[in-house]
């Protein structure tokens, strides 16, 4: 796998970028607490999203 890209969030912060079709995002908490609050949204319709905390079934 290419990596296209490196990207550092202190915690407490968040970014933003773009994944295109058959791209992969993977994120490494390097202090072992809890990764992250991951949203997706796509470019053309922002109605069309993921959110973790809003797909979670306890």
């Amino acid at each position: 796998m290419k990596i296209i890209s490196e990207i550092v969030v202190p915690g407490g912060y968040a970014r933003s970028f773009e994944a295109r079709a058959g791209q992969f995002v993977k994120v490494i908490d390097v202090e072992g607490g809890q990764v992250a609050d991951f949203f997706a949204f796509s470019r053309d319709d922002l109605k069309e999203h993921l959110s973790v905390g809003h797909s979670y079934i306890n």
